[in-house]
C-alpha cells in the first residue's frame, strides 16, 4: 500500500476530474447493464403477443426506443470516460517524471555516483511508461470492471436470485487462476524492470564513450556483452510473459463452463417455473430471463477477461513503481547551514579533515593546511592521492568522517550551500554544454546577467575571438556532442567564471584540453581575474603552477610536501623528482 501513495495523492489532487470521470464511467457501466435486462423483457413481450394472437407490440416498440437510446448514452459516456482516463494518466505520468527528476537533482552527489546514471535515466523513461500502461488497464479496466460487477450482481438477483447465485459463485474462479498465475509471473516481472535498468545504463554508458569504443576497436566485445544483457531481459521477460500469458485463457475457459451451467441452470428452471409453489420462491424463468443471464454471465466474466489480460501490465507498471518510490524514498541533500556570508571571504582553513568514501578506508588523512586570500594554491600528486576529493569536501559535495573546513573562522557546515557555493568558480577538466546559445551557456553562471556583461567575460577569458567568428555570434546554439571543440568548451566554461567573478577559484585540471596558444590566454586571464581572490589548482603540468605561492604535494591523502617552487627543488624531494621527470 505504501508504494501506492504516490497515486493515491495524485487523485486526491484531481479530486474534482477524477470523481467526475468516474461518475461518467458508472453511467456508462449502467447503460451496458440495462440494456440485457431490456433484450429480455423484449423477447418475453414476443412470446407473449404471438400466444396471445394480439399483435400489440406497442410495448415492445418502447422497450426497443429506450435500447436504443441507451446505446446512444453508453456509446458517448464509455468515449467521454475513456478520454478522461487517458488525460488523468498522462497528466500524472507527466507530473511523476517532472517530480523524479525534481527529487533526483535534491539527492546528495554520493547517491548520484554510486548508482548507474543509465538506470536513473530508466526510472524517468521506462518505468514511467510501465505506470502509464498499468494506470491505463487500472483506469479503464478494473474502474469499470468492478462497478460492471456490483451492478450486474443487484440486476440478476433483482430479476433471479437462484440464477444470480449461480454466476455469483462460480465466475470468481476464474479469478482464482488469473491471481494463481499473477503470483507466480510477478517474480519474473521484478526482474524484468531491474535488468530493463541494466541495459539503458549499459547504452548510455557505451554511447557516452563511443568515440573511445571506436578508438580500440571493441564494438564486437561491447555488442557481445550488450547481447549478454539483452538476453537476459529476453529470458526474464520471455519467463513472465509465459507464465502470464495462460491468465486470459484460463479465465475463459472457466467463464465458457460458466456460461453452460447459466444456460443448462436457466431452462431446468424455465421447467420447473410451471409450478406454482415453486413460482413463490421468486425464482421463476422465462425465455426472456434465460437470454439476459446468458448475456449478464458473459458480463460478469468481462471484468474477469479485461483484467487478466492487462495483468501483466499491472504487475510491471507496479515493480516500476516500486523502482520510483525507492528514489523518493531517499534521503535529500539536506542543508544544515543558515547562515549567510555577504561579505568577501579572505581564508580557508582545513583542521584535522579526514575523509573516505567507505569509512575503512580514508582518501584524505587528518590533513591541515591555512589558505590566505589572493594565494595562488597548488596541489599536486599522483591519480587517488585526494585532490579532487578535497574539491568535494570545499563545495560540500561531501562530508567529512573528521575535521572541518572554515572560512574566514567560521566552518563552513554553517553557510548555506546555496551561498557557500556562490563564492566558488569551478571549473573541471571536463567541461559541460547544454543544448542552447552560447549567451544561455555563459549566461546561467549568473543570474539575469546582461549581454554587455557576458561579452566582457568573453573578452577577458580569450573566447570573445572565436565566439564572434561563429555564424550568429553568441546567438549560435551548440551542444555537448556537436558545435565546438574541446578547447572551445573549455573557454566558455572558464568565460562562465568570470562572469561568475567569484572569491575562490578552483581549476581542475582546466587547461588540458587547450592548446598552448590558448593556454598562454587563459592563464593571462586567470591571473588577473585572481587578483585580491584565492584559487586552488590542481594540475599535473607543473610548468603551469611554478608562480604558486604554495605547492602542496599529497601521497595517500597526507601531505609530504609544501612550499614555492624555488624551496621545494631545493628539497630534492618528491616535487624535484616529478618536476625532472616531467621536463627531462
Amino acid at each position: 500500500m505504501k508504494n501506492l501513495e504516490l497515486v493515491l495523492k495524485y487523485f486526491k489532487k484531481h479530486k474534482i476530474r477524477t470523481v467526475f470521470s468516474l461518475i461518467i464511467g458508472f453511467l456508462y457501466v449502467v447503460c451496458v447493464v440495462f440494456i440485457p435486462f431490456l433484450v429480455g423483457l423484449s423477447i418475453d413481450e414476443i412470446a407473449i403477443q404471438i400466444t396471445d394472437f394480439s399483435g400489440s407490440f406497442e410495448l415492445l416498440f418502447v422497450y426497443i426506443l429506450i435500447i436504443v437510446g441507451l446505446v446512444v448514452i453508453g456509446t458517448f459516456t464509455q468515449f467521454i470516460f475513456d478520454v478522461l482516463a487517458s488525460i488523468i494518466v498522462e497528466v500524472f505520468i507527466k507530473e511523476l517524471k517532472d517530480s523524479t527528476f525534481k527529487k533526483i537533482n535534491k539527492l546528495s552527489i554520493s547517491y548520484i555516483d554510486q548508482h548507474a546514471h543509465g538506470d536513473l535515466v530508466s526510472r524517468i523513461i521506462n518505468d514511467s511508461d510501465n505506470i502509464s500502461l498499468a494506470l491505463t488497464g487500472c483506469f479503464k479496466q478494473f474502474y469499470e470492471g468492478i462497478v460492471t460487477l456490483l451492478v450486474t450482481i443487484i440486476f440478476m438477483f433483482w430479476i433471479n436470485w437462484i440464477l444470480g447465485l449461480v454466476v455469483l459463485v462460480l465466475t470468481p474462479f476464474g479469478f482464482l487462476v488469473s491471481y494463481t498465475i499473477a503470483k507466480k509471473s510477478n517474480i519474473h516481472f521484478k526482474k524484468q524492470v531491474a535488468v530493463q535498468g541494466d541495459i539503458s545504463s549499459f547504452a548510455l554508458e557505451n554511447f557516452t564513450n563511443y568515440e573511445l569504443v571506436n578508438a580500440f576497436r571493441i564494438n564486437e566485445k561491447q555488442f557481445d556483452s550488450f547481447k549478454e544483457v539483452n538476453n537476459r531481459l529476453y529470458k526474464v521477460g520471455q519467463k513472465a510473459q509465459l507464465i502470464s500469458s495462460f491468465t486470459n485463457p484460463g479465465t475463459r475457459l472457466i467463464n465458457n463452463v460458466v456460461y453452460a451451467i447459466v444456460g443448462f441452470s436457466g431452462a431446468l428452471l424455465a421447467i420447473l417455473s410451471k409450478d406454482s409453489d415453486f413460482i413463490l420462491l421468486g425464482a421463476s424463468c422465462s425465455i426472456g430471463v434465460i437470454s439476459t443471464f446468458l448475456q449478464y454471465a458473459n458480463q460478469f466474466a468481462k471484468p474477469f477477461n479485461d483484467m487478466s489480460s492487462t495483468i501483466s501490465e499491472i504487475q510491471q507498471g507496479f515493480q516500476s513503481l516500486k523502482r520510483i518510490n525507492e528514489i523518493f524514498n531517499e534521503k535529500e541533500d539536506i542543508d544544515e547551514g543558515n547562515l549567510e556570508m555577504v561579505s568577501t571571504t579572505k581564508t580557508l582553513n582545513f583542521e584535522n579533515l579526514s575523509f573516505g568514501y567507505e569509512k575503512d578506508r580514508l582518501v584524505i588523512k587528518n590533513l591541515n593546511l591555512d589558505i590566505y586570500s589572493g594565494h595562488k594554491i597548488a596541489f599536486i600528486g599522483p591519480t587517488g592521492c585526494g585532490k579532487t576529493t578535497l574539491i568535494n569536501l570545499i563545495l560540500r559535495f561531501y562530508e567529512p568522517n573528521e575535521g572541518k573546513i572554515l572560512i574566514d573562522s567560521t566552518n563552513i557546515n554553517q553557510l548555506t550551500k546555496k551561498n557557500l557555493r556562490k563564492k566558488f568558480g569551478l571549473v573541471l577538466q571536463d567541461s559541460w554544454i547544454f543544448k542552447g546559445t552560447i549567451f544561455e551557456n555563459i549566461a546561467y553562471a549568473k543570474e539575469n546577467a546582461t549581454l554587455e556583461e557576458v561579452i566582457e567575460a568573453s573578452k577577458k577569458a580569450y573566447s570573445y575571438s572565436f565566439i564572434s567568428r561563429l555564424p550568429n555570434g553568441f546567438d549560435t546554439v551548440v551542444s555537448n556532442d556537436s558545435g565546438l571543440s574541446e578547447g572551445e568548451k573549455q573557454l566558455i566554461s572558464i568565460t562562465r567564471i568570470m562572469l561568475l567573478n567569484p572569491d575562490f577559484i578552483i581549476l581542475d585540471e582546466a587547461t588540458s584540453n587547450i592548446d598552448s596558444l590558448s593556454e598562454t590566454k587563459i592563464v593571462k586571464a586567470v591571473n588577473k581575474l585572481m587578483e585580491g581572490k584565492t584559487s586552488i589548482v590542481i594540475a599535473h603540468r607543473l610548468s603551469t603552477i611554478k608562480n604558486s605561492d604554495l605547492i602542496v604535494a599529497l601521497k595517500d591523502g597526507e601531505i609530504i610536501e609544501q612550499g614555492k617552487h624555488d624551496e621545494l627543488i631545493k628539497n630534492n624531494g618528491f616535487y624535484k623528482k616529478l618536476y625532472d621527470a616531467q621536463f627531462e
